[in-house]
C-alpha cells in the first residue's frame, strides 16, 4: 500500500531531516503485564494503525508512504534503576535517536520494568510526521486492549489525506493566505539560544483536588483549563526571564474531531499551531489574561483559520517539487515562540485494561532551542511533562522555576 505524503506531512518530514526530533508518549502501568502478549499486540497494532508500520520512499521524486518490506515494530525491555525515573532518561534519548525512515517502521517501543515488579513504564517513540500526542494515546489504548490472538484481520489501508467529516476534501473556507516572498526570513523572539546538546525531560503534576477546583473556577469564569494553563505558564515564563511584558506561546490545536469518522482515531498527525500573544502590560486580573487567551484560541480554531493554514501548505507543496524551496516557503513570516503549551485535556482512553491500570501519562516533542510543556489529565489529575533541547544549565534551572511557579498559580487561583 502506498500514498504520497500530504503537504503538512512533507513539511514535518523535512523539518525533522534537518534536526532529528521524535515525539514520545509514556504510560505508567500498574499490574501484571505479560511481555509475550505485549509483543503479540504490537504485531497486531498496524492492522488498526497502518502508518506505524510504514516507511518513506521517493516515488518519481515524490515522498511516499509505503507498507511494503517493513520490519515489525520493535520492543526493547529494560529495568528501572530503582529511582522510578529511568523512563525520563529513556525519553530524553528517544527524542533525538532517529528512526530509519527509509527502512521503517516509524515507531518503536521501550518497556521499563520497575524492580518491585508491580509497575512499568511503556514508552512509545514515533516520527512526528505520522502522529501527534492524541494519536499516540489511541495507539497505546489499542495496544493495551485485549484482543483474541486468533482473530485475523486484514491490514487497514493507509489513512487518506486529511478530510472533513463526510469525506469532503479539506479546503479553506476563504482563499488561502498569500505566502510571503521567498526572501523573507523568520523572526526569532526566543529568549534562550541553543548552547548544548543536552535534552532534558522532567515531570510534575497537579493533584486531583486542586485540579478539580481549577476546572470549577474555569467553568465559572467562562474559560477553558487550557486557556488558564497558557496564561499561567506565560506569566511564569515572563517572571523567570526578567519580568518580560510580552510572551509568545505556540499552542498545538487538534482538528481530529473534524475529520471523517473513519480516520478520526487512527494514527496520523492532525494538528495545527496557534500563536498566542500574552500582553502582560494590559491591566486586569489573571482571569482577564485567560479570557484573552481563550478568545485567541477560538479565533485560531475556526475552520477558516485552521484549514486555511493547512490549505496554504498544501498549495505550496503542489507548487514546489524542490524540497528546499518548499520548506523555505512554509517558514516565511514564522515567529519563534518563547514556549509551547500543549494540553491534551481529559483523555478519551480508559485507565483500566483488565488487571492493568494506567497511573500516569507523559509525553513531549522538542526541537533544538524549544521549551515544550505538555499537559495530560487522567482521573482528575493533571500530569505535566516539560522538555528542553540544547539549553544551558542556567536556562534549564529557569525552566524548572517556571514550571513550579505555573503549577502554584494554577493551584491557588482566586475564585
Amino acid at each position: 500500500m502506498e500514498r504520497p505524503l500530504s503537504g503538512v506531512e512533507r513539511m514535518m518530514y523535512l523539518h525533522s531531516e534537518q534536526a532529528p526530533a521524535n515525539g514520545f508518549s509514556c504510560v505508567r502501568l500498574r499490574g501484571p503485564l505479560d511481555e509475550v502478549e505485549l509483543r503479540r499486540a504490537l504485531e497486531r497494532l498496524p492492522h488498526r494503525h497502518p502508518l506505524l508500520a510504514a516507511r518513506v520512499i521517493r516515488n518519481e521524486g515524490v515522498l511516499t508512504f509505503t507498507t511494503e518490506a517493513v520490519a515489525p515494530i520493535p520492543l526493547r525491555v529494560m529495568s528501572d534503576d530503582g529511582s522510578g525515573q529511568t523512563f525520563l532518561e529513556v525519553a530524553a534519548a528517544e527524542l533525538v535517536a532517529a528512526l530509519d525512515r527509509a527502512t521503517g517502521p516509524l515507531a518503536r517501543f521501550t518497556l521499563v520494568r520497575h524492580q518491585n515488579g508491580e509497575r512499568a513504564d511503556l514508552v512509545m517513540t514515533v516520527d512526528h510526521t505520522i502522529a501527534d500526542g492524541t494519536a499516540c494515546l489511541y495507539a497505546m489504548r489499542d495496544l493495551l486492549t485485549p484482543e483474541p490472538a486468533e482473530r485475523a484481520r486484514a491490514p487497514s489501508p493507509l489513512p487518506p489525506l486529511l478530510t472533513h467529516q463526510g469525506s469532503a476534501p479539506v479546503r479553506a473556507v476563504e482563499p488561502p493566505p498569500a505566502l510571503p516572498p521567498p526572501d523573507a526570513r523568520p523572526r526569532s523572539t526566543s529568549l534562550f539560544a541553543v548552547e548544548t546538546s543536552e535534552i532534558v525531560v522532567a515531570t510534575a503534576k497537579l493533584a486531583s483536588e486542586p485540579m478539580q477546583a481549577l476546572a470549577r473556577r474555569c467553568k465559572e469564569r467562562g474559560v477553558t483549563v487550557h486557556a488558564a494553563a497558557c496564561a499561567a505558564f506565560g506569566a511564569a515564563f515572563a517572571e523567570v526571564s526578567g519580568n518580560r511584558d510580552a510572551v509568545v506561546i505556540s499552542s498545538p490545536v487538534s482538528y481530529r474531531h473534524r475529520l471523517d469518522p473513519a480516520v478520526r482515531d487512527t494514527v496520523s498527525c492532525s494538528i495545527a499551531f496557534a500563536e498566542i500573544h500574552l500582553d502582560l502590560t494590559a491591566p486586569g486580573s489573571f482571569w482577564d489574561q485567560a479570557l484573552a487567551v481563550r478568545q485567541q484560541l477560538l479565533a485560531w480554531t475556526a475552520d477558516d483559520k485552521i484549514f486555511a493554514a493547512s490549505a496554504a501548505i498544501e498549495e505550496a507543496s503542489r507548487a514546489e517539487r524542490d524540497d528546499v524551496r518548499f520548506l523555505e516557503r512554509t517558514r516565511q513570516g514564522a515567529n519563534r515562540a518563547d514556549l509551547s503549551v500543549s494540553n491534551l485535556g481529559r483523555q478519551p482512553i480508559p485507565s483500566h485494561y483488565g488487571d492493568v491500570t494506567i497511573d500516569a501519562l507523559h509525553g513531549a516533542a522538542c526541537l533544538p532551542g524549544d521549551i515544550a510543556v505538555n499537559l495530560f489529565t487522567l482521573d482528575e489529575t493533571m500530569h505535566i511533562t516539560w522538555a528542553t533541547s540544547g539549553l544551558s544549565r542556567a536556562a534549564n534551572d529557569a525552566v524548572r522555576r517556571m514550571v513550579a511557579s505555573a503549577i502554584t498559580r494554577l493551584g491557588v487561583l482566586p475564585s
